[in-house]
């Protein structure tokens, strides 16, 4: 996370006292978090690719969660209602044909 950029105008942050320091706390304990949970490294999502890419056309999901640290039931949770939201709104103006792959048509 050494790449972030972080402001260059020194004078006005030091204006924000105690709450300039906030965003880099709030990164520093976002890293400790995921640094201490070894499954949730970046190579599950490479793994997760590479699944998704050797599925036939037509069958891969939507959306794939790849969480290890607790959250994936929730956030499948969500996503199954965000699906709802938008199957809805897609049929109400007529164009769900947009969220269905043809896998007989040539690509």
């Amino acid at each position: 996370m050494g790449g972030m950029i972080t402001p260059s105008d020194t004078e006005r942050l030091s204006q924000f006292g105690e709450m300039a320091k906030l965003p880099e706390t709030s990164l520093n304990g976002y890293v400790a978090y995921v640094e201490s949970i070894p499954a949730q490294r970046p190579e599950r999502v490479a793994e997760a690719i590479v699944s998704l890419v050797n599925m036939p056309f037509g069958e891969k999901p939507f959306r794939t969660v790849v969480d290890f640290s607790g959250l994936k039931q929730p956030i499948e949770k969500y996503n199954k209602a965000l699906s709802e939201v938008t199957n809805a709104i897609y049929t109400t103006n007529g164009i769900t044909n947009l969220l269905t792959l043809n896998k007989d048509q040539d690509a």
